[in-house]
Protein backbone atom coordinates (compact mmCIF):
# COMPACT_ATOMS: atom_id res chain seq x y z
CA UNK A 1 0.00 0.00 0.00
CA UNK A 2 2.97 2.21 -1.13
CA UNK A 3 2.07 5.89 -2.30
CA UNK A 4 1.35 5.20 -6.64
CA UNK A 5 3.14 8.53 -7.65
CA UNK A 6 6.81 7.90 -5.45
CA UNK A 7 6.80 4.54 -4.24
CA UNK A 8 8.30 5.73 -1.32
CA UNK A 9 6.05 6.37 1.52
CA UNK A 10 2.58 5.08 2.78
CA UNK A 11 -0.52 5.79 0.53
CA UNK A 12 -3.99 6.90 2.14
CA UNK A 13 -7.09 7.46 -0.40
CA UNK A 14 -8.69 11.14 0.18
CA UNK A 15 -10.58 10.29 -3.00
CA UNK A 16 -14.39 10.84 -2.61
CA UNK A 17 -14.67 8.18 -4.29
CA UNK A 18 -13.13 5.75 -2.62
CA UNK A 19 -10.81 4.68 -5.60
CA UNK A 20 -7.75 2.46 -5.45
CA UNK A 21 -5.18 5.57 -6.28
CA UNK A 22 -3.08 6.32 -3.01
CA UNK A 23 -0.92 8.60 -1.94
CA UNK A 24 1.00 9.88 0.40
CA UNK A 25 0.68 13.43 2.31
CA UNK A 26 3.93 15.04 0.38
CA UNK A 27 2.76 13.45 -2.84
CA UNK A 28 -1.05 15.06 -2.00
CA UNK A 29 0.65 18.72 -0.98
CA UNK A 30 2.60 18.56 -4.52
CA UNK A 31 -0.49 18.36 -7.07
CA UNK A 32 -1.41 20.99 -8.97
CA UNK A 33 -4.88 20.35 -8.59
CA UNK A 34 -6.94 18.88 -5.43
CA UNK A 35 -8.54 16.29 -8.29
CA UNK A 36 -7.53 12.26 -7.91
CA UNK A 37 -5.12 11.31 -10.88
CA UNK A 38 -7.12 8.25 -11.91
CA UNK A 39 -10.82 9.26 -11.61
CA UNK A 40 -10.85 12.78 -11.22
CA UNK A 41 -12.89 12.89 -7.80
CA UNK A 42 -12.43 15.49 -5.42
CA UNK A 43 -9.26 15.30 -2.59
CA UNK A 44 -11.70 16.01 0.29
CA UNK A 45 -13.15 14.32 3.28
CA UNK A 46 -16.28 16.13 5.23
CA UNK A 47 -16.52 16.34 8.31
CA UNK A 48 -19.14 17.65 10.92
CA UNK A 49 -17.93 18.19 14.51
CA UNK A 50 -20.92 17.57 16.77
CA UNK A 51 -20.37 18.99 20.43
CA UNK A 52 -21.27 20.77 23.58
CA UNK A 53 -21.24 24.28 21.70
CA UNK A 54 -20.60 26.39 24.56
CA UNK A 55 -17.34 25.30 25.64
CA UNK A 56 -15.03 27.18 27.02
CA UNK A 57 -12.31 26.95 24.14
CA UNK A 58 -14.00 26.73 20.05
CA UNK A 59 -11.44 26.87 17.80
CA UNK A 60 -11.93 26.85 14.15
CA UNK A 61 -11.20 23.63 13.42
CA UNK A 62 -14.61 21.97 14.95
CA UNK A 63 -16.77 25.04 14.37
CA UNK A 64 -18.14 27.52 12.11
CA UNK A 65 -18.63 31.28 13.00
CA UNK A 66 -21.53 33.44 12.45
CA UNK A 67 -21.54 36.90 12.55
CA UNK A 68 -23.82 40.18 12.18
CA UNK A 69 -21.80 42.05 9.49
CA UNK A 70 -24.49 44.86 10.71
CA UNK A 71 -22.85 44.94 14.03
CA UNK A 72 -21.41 48.46 14.81
CA UNK A 73 -18.34 46.74 15.78
CA UNK A 74 -18.07 43.98 13.52
CA UNK A 75 -14.36 45.24 12.59
CA UNK A 76 -12.98 44.75 16.23
CA UNK A 77 -15.13 41.74 16.70
CA UNK A 78 -13.34 39.26 14.21
CA UNK A 79 -9.46 41.17 15.11
CA UNK A 80 -10.98 39.89 18.98
CA UNK A 81 -11.66 36.42 17.52
CA UNK A 82 -8.11 36.61 16.15
CA UNK A 83 -6.18 38.33 18.73
CA UNK A 84 -3.79 35.95 20.36
CA UNK A 85 -4.96 36.96 23.97
CA UNK A 86 -8.99 37.25 23.12
CA UNK A 87 -10.53 34.23 21.28
CA UNK A 88 -7.22 32.97 19.55
CA UNK A 89 -8.88 31.52 16.23
CA UNK A 90 -7.30 31.57 13.05
CA UNK A 91 -9.98 32.13 10.46
CA UNK A 92 -10.43 34.13 6.96
CA UNK A 93 -12.86 36.78 6.26
CA UNK A 94 -14.32 34.24 3.34
CA UNK A 95 -14.99 31.81 6.46
CA UNK A 96 -17.08 33.78 8.75
CA UNK A 97 -20.94 33.77 8.11
CA UNK A 98 -22.74 36.46 8.01
CA UNK A 99 -26.17 36.27 9.91
CA UNK A 100 -28.21 37.32 7.51
CA UNK A 101 -27.17 34.26 5.28
CA UNK A 102 -27.62 31.63 7.69
CA UNK A 103 -31.23 32.61 8.87
CA UNK A 104 -32.04 32.51 5.01
CA UNK A 105 -32.40 28.69 4.37
CA UNK A 106 -32.67 29.09 1.00
CA UNK A 107 -28.97 30.54 1.17
CA UNK A 108 -26.60 27.47 0.39
CA UNK A 109 -23.79 28.27 2.98
CA UNK A 110 -20.06 27.08 1.47
CA UNK A 111 -18.10 24.54 3.23
CA UNK A 112 -15.11 25.67 5.40
CA UNK A 113 -11.55 24.27 3.83
CA UNK A 114 -9.55 23.56 7.12
CA UNK A 115 -6.32 22.47 5.38
CA UNK A 116 -6.48 21.53 1.64
CA UNK A 117 -7.79 18.14 1.89
CA UNK A 118 -10.09 18.47 4.97
CA UNK A 119 -13.38 20.68 4.85
CA UNK A 120 -15.75 21.12 8.03
CA UNK A 121 -19.55 21.30 7.50
CA UNK A 122 -20.37 22.33 10.81
CA UNK A 123 -21.94 23.55 13.53
CA UNK A 124 -22.30 26.62 14.14
CA UNK A 125 -21.57 29.46 16.63
CA UNK A 126 -23.61 32.58 16.92
CA UNK A 127 -21.20 35.35 18.15
CA UNK A 128 -22.65 38.27 20.33
CA UNK A 129 -22.02 41.33 19.45
CA UNK A 130 -20.55 41.89 22.74
CA UNK A 131 -18.30 38.76 22.24
CA UNK A 132 -14.63 39.62 24.52
CA UNK A 133 -12.90 36.11 25.12
CA UNK A 134 -9.63 36.37 26.88
CA UNK A 135 -6.75 34.21 26.48
CA UNK A 136 -9.22 31.44 24.22
CA UNK A 137 -11.71 31.12 26.68
CA UNK A 138 -14.98 31.97 26.19
CA UNK A 139 -17.49 32.71 28.97
CA UNK A 140 -21.70 32.02 28.19
CA UNK A 141 -21.69 35.88 27.11
CA UNK A 142 -19.42 35.62 24.44
CA UNK A 143 -22.38 32.86 22.63
CA UNK A 144 -25.38 34.68 21.27
CA UNK A 145 -29.11 33.41 22.61
CA UNK A 146 -30.22 31.17 19.80
CA UNK A 147 -33.29 30.16 21.46
CA UNK A 148 -35.39 32.42 19.27
CA UNK A 149 -34.07 30.89 15.74
CA UNK A 150 -33.85 27.37 17.36
CA UNK A 151 -35.82 25.88 14.76
CA UNK A 152 -33.23 27.61 12.10
CA UNK A 153 -30.53 26.08 13.84
CA UNK A 154 -31.64 22.99 13.57
CA UNK A 155 -32.02 22.81 10.08
CA UNK A 156 -28.92 24.27 9.50
CA UNK A 157 -26.94 21.64 10.83
CA UNK A 158 -29.16 18.76 9.42
CA UNK A 159 -28.12 20.63 6.30
CA UNK A 160 -24.18 20.20 7.32
CA UNK A 161 -24.39 16.84 8.48
CA UNK A 162 -26.12 15.81 4.71
CA UNK A 163 -23.00 17.43 3.52
CA UNK A 164 -20.28 16.16 5.88
CA UNK A 165 -19.01 12.60 4.68
CA UNK A 166 -17.33 11.76 8.64
CA UNK A 167 -19.86 12.60 11.30
CA UNK A 168 -18.01 13.54 14.97
CA UNK A 169 -19.59 13.44 18.23
CA UNK A 170 -17.03 15.11 21.00
CA UNK A 171 -18.41 14.39 24.27
CA UNK A 172 -17.80 17.30 27.24
CA UNK A 173 -16.68 15.42 30.18
CA UNK A 174 -20.55 16.48 31.86
CA UNK A 175 -22.16 14.07 29.06
CA UNK A 176 -25.03 16.87 28.30
CA UNK A 177 -24.65 17.88 24.93
CA UNK A 178 -27.93 16.22 24.20
CA UNK A 179 -28.69 17.99 20.75
CA UNK A 180 -25.41 16.43 19.57
CA UNK A 181 -26.33 13.26 20.81
CA UNK A 182 -29.48 13.16 19.09
CA UNK A 183 -27.80 14.25 15.59
CA UNK A 184 -26.16 11.05 15.97
CA UNK A 185 -28.96 9.50 15.50
CA UNK A 186 -29.30 11.60 11.93
CA UNK A 187 -26.23 11.06 10.78
CA UNK A 188 -26.35 7.48 11.35
CA UNK A 189 -29.78 7.68 9.09
CA UNK A 190 -27.84 9.02 6.46
CA UNK A 191 -25.52 6.00 6.42
CA UNK A 192 -22.66 8.62 7.48
CA UNK A 193 -19.49 7.17 9.05
CA UNK A 194 -19.51 7.86 12.81
CA UNK A 195 -16.99 8.36 15.07
CA UNK A 196 -17.46 9.00 18.48
CA UNK A 197 -13.97 10.72 21.16
CA UNK A 198 -14.77 10.78 24.89
CA UNK A 199 -13.33 13.18 27.35
CA UNK A 200 -9.89 12.78 27.97
CA UNK A 201 -9.37 11.95 31.84
CA UNK A 202 -6.05 13.22 32.38
CA UNK A 203 -7.62 16.96 31.40
CA UNK A 204 -10.76 16.62 33.32
CA UNK A 205 -9.45 18.50 36.42
CA UNK A 206 -8.36 20.99 34.77
CA UNK A 207 -12.14 21.40 32.39
CA UNK A 208 -13.69 21.71 36.43
CA UNK A 209 -12.51 24.95 37.04
CA UNK A 210 -13.27 26.65 33.54
CA UNK A 211 -17.16 25.52 33.12
CA UNK A 212 -20.02 25.28 35.08
CA UNK A 213 -19.88 21.39 36.66
CA UNK A 214 -21.57 22.65 40.00
CA UNK A 215 -22.98 19.06 40.25
CA UNK A 216 -20.05 17.10 39.68
CA UNK A 217 -17.93 19.53 41.89
CA UNK A 218 -20.31 18.16 44.77
CA UNK A 219 -20.29 14.56 43.75
CA UNK A 220 -16.43 15.07 43.37
CA UNK A 221 -16.39 17.04 46.84
CA UNK A 222 -18.64 14.25 49.14
CA UNK A 223 -16.84 11.31 47.33
CA UNK A 224 -13.65 12.73 48.90
CA UNK A 225 -14.97 13.93 52.31
CA UNK A 226 -16.70 10.74 52.73
CA UNK A 227 -13.23 8.91 51.87
CA UNK A 228 -11.35 11.09 53.90
CA UNK A 229 -13.65 10.55 56.98
CA UNK A 230 -13.88 6.61 56.59
CA UNK A 231 -10.05 6.11 56.34
CA UNK A 232 -9.23 8.71 59.18
CA UNK A 233 -7.11 10.90 57.05
CA UNK A 234 -5.53 13.97 58.10
CA UNK A 235 -7.89 16.79 56.13
CA UNK A 236 -4.97 18.33 54.78
CA UNK A 237 -3.23 15.75 53.14
CA UNK A 238 -3.00 16.77 49.27
CA UNK A 239 -1.57 13.31 48.20
CA UNK A 240 -4.49 11.21 49.79
CA UNK A 241 -6.95 13.94 48.68
CA UNK A 242 -5.36 13.86 44.92
CA UNK A 243 -5.39 9.82 44.50
CA UNK A 244 -9.19 9.68 45.56
CA UNK A 245 -10.07 12.90 42.86
CA UNK A 246 -8.22 10.96 40.32
CA UNK A 247 -10.00 7.73 41.69
CA UNK A 248 -13.64 9.22 41.03
CA UNK A 249 -12.73 10.67 37.88
CA UNK A 250 -11.37 7.09 36.35
CA UNK A 251 -14.54 5.67 37.73
CA UNK A 252 -16.93 8.11 36.85
CA UNK A 253 -15.19 8.10 33.36
CA UNK A 254 -15.54 4.45 33.33
CA UNK A 255 -19.10 4.52 34.00
CA UNK A 256 -20.14 7.10 31.30
CA UNK A 257 -18.24 5.66 29.19
CA UNK A 258 -19.53 2.40 28.86
CA UNK A 259 -22.87 3.83 29.04
CA UNK A 260 -21.76 4.58 24.81
CA UNK A 261 -21.17 1.53 24.54
CA UNK A 262 -23.83 1.06 21.38
CA UNK A 263 -22.45 4.10 19.67
CA UNK A 264 -19.16 2.37 20.12
CA UNK A 265 -20.22 -0.82 18.30
CA UNK A 266 -21.75 1.24 15.62
CA UNK A 267 -19.26 3.29 15.06
CA UNK A 268 -16.85 0.43 14.41
CA UNK A 269 -19.29 -1.01 12.04
CA UNK A 270 -19.39 2.42 10.07
CA UNK A 271 -15.54 2.15 9.25
CA UNK A 272 -15.86 -1.40 8.10
CA UNK A 273 -17.71 -0.29 5.47
CA UNK A 274 -14.50 1.52 4.49
CA UNK A 275 -11.50 0.70 2.83
CA UNK A 276 -7.84 0.26 5.56
CA UNK A 277 -6.59 3.19 3.28
CA UNK A 278 -9.74 5.60 3.75
CA UNK A 279 -9.72 4.78 7.37
CA UNK A 280 -6.32 5.74 8.07
CA UNK A 281 -7.07 9.02 5.85
CA UNK A 282 -9.84 9.64 7.95
CA UNK A 283 -7.76 9.65 10.93
CA UNK A 284 -4.85 11.44 9.44
CA UNK A 285 -7.47 14.23 8.36
CA UNK A 286 -8.29 16.37 11.23
CA UNK A 287 -6.45 17.91 13.99
CA UNK A 288 -8.90 16.54 16.45
CA UNK A 289 -7.69 13.27 16.03
CA UNK A 290 -4.67 12.07 17.40
CA UNK A 291 -4.74 8.28 17.43
CA UNK A 292 -4.87 6.14 13.99
CA UNK A 293 -7.25 4.18 13.25
CA UNK A 294 -6.23 0.74 15.19
CA UNK A 295 -5.59 2.73 18.43
CA UNK A 296 -9.44 4.28 17.82
CA UNK A 297 -11.23 0.56 17.72
CA UNK A 298 -8.86 -0.48 20.41
CA UNK A 299 -10.36 1.81 22.67
CA UNK A 300 -13.78 1.59 21.79
CA UNK A 301 -13.68 -2.32 22.45
CA UNK A 302 -12.15 -1.10 25.95
CA UNK A 303 -14.72 0.69 26.68
CA UNK A 304 -17.35 -1.80 25.06
CA UNK A 305 -15.76 -4.47 27.96
CA UNK A 306 -16.73 -1.76 30.37
CA UNK A 307 -20.62 -2.23 30.28
CA UNK A 308 -21.23 -4.65 32.44
CA UNK A 309 -24.72 -6.95 33.20
CA UNK A 310 -27.19 -5.06 35.45
CA UNK A 311 -27.21 -7.42 38.06
CA UNK A 312 -23.24 -7.51 37.66
CA UNK A 313 -23.65 -3.59 38.22
CA UNK A 314 -26.34 -3.58 40.94
CA UNK A 315 -23.41 -5.94 42.82
CA UNK A 316 -20.58 -3.58 42.43
CA UNK A 317 -22.94 -0.99 43.44
CA UNK A 318 -23.43 -2.33 46.63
Amino acid sequence: MTCEICSDDYGISLCENDCSYLMCSDCINKLESLNCPQCRGILNIKLFVAGKITTNHPDQYTRRFVLKSEYEDFGEIKDNLRHEKCGNITINDEDIIDYDDFINLEQELPIQQIIPTTALTGPYIIVDDSCEPQHGYWQSSDYADVKPISDIVNKRNHQAIVNCDVFVLKLNIMYDCFRSIAEWGIASALGKTLIILFPDEEKVEKELDYIDTSDLDKLLKDHVDYNMKKTRQKEDDKDVKERLVKKFIKNKSDKMQSEFYMFAAESIKTLDKLSFTKKEAIFTSHPIFNITYKEYVKNLKNIISKKRPLQKEEENEE
